[in-house]
């Protein structure tokens, strides 16, 4: 009896650093300290080797960037919290699997934190309204609960 002897030989990819997350990084939610990003992973072979995705954050005025959060890899969307209301900062979302860490995806322009309707409020009502108002609460600027007095 001749035996024949098979041998066949079996490649496993290795995963290398992931490509970046898809753009654009966008801004959903902002307010006078905080803003939410989102983005799009990365589609086809490379996706699966994605473990997560590091959120930095960059003053303007500064060369150095910051992590600020890590989220899972099913998650693209994050919200930066502890912002200064009129600073002026970068943002960029990358991409991270076991071989490292892939180019990042930058915001396009920079973005100052402020309350989603324009400037911060100017808490000197009391200047100006006869009676004066009553402000009952004012945290960062922003007024939270206020009385004004109407009369005939």
């Amino acid at each position: 009896m001749k035996m024949h002897t098979i041998m066949s030989r079996v490649l496993f990819a290795r995963a290398g650093k992931p490509i970046a997350p898809v753009g654009p990084l966008a801004i959903h939610a902002y307010s006078h300290d905080s803003v939410t990003l989102s983005w799009r992973a990365p589609e086809g072979v490379d996706a699966w080797s994605i473990t997560g995705y590091r959120v930095e954050k960059r003053e303007v005025s500064r060369g150095t960037w910051e992590v600020v959060g890590n989220v899972d890899a099913a998650d693209t969307s994050f919200t930066v919290r502890g912002l200064r209301a009129g600073t002026d900062y970068y943002f960029r979302v990358i991409a991270e699997n076991g071989a490292g860490a892939s180019q990042p995806l930058t915001l396009d322009r920079s973005f100052v934190p402020r309350t989603p309707y324009g400037e911060q409020l100017n808490t000197s009502l009391r200047t100006v309204c006869k009676p004066s108002p009553e402000i009952r609460s004012v945290a960062a600027g922003m007024i939270s609960g206020i009385k004004i007095p109407w009369g005939a």
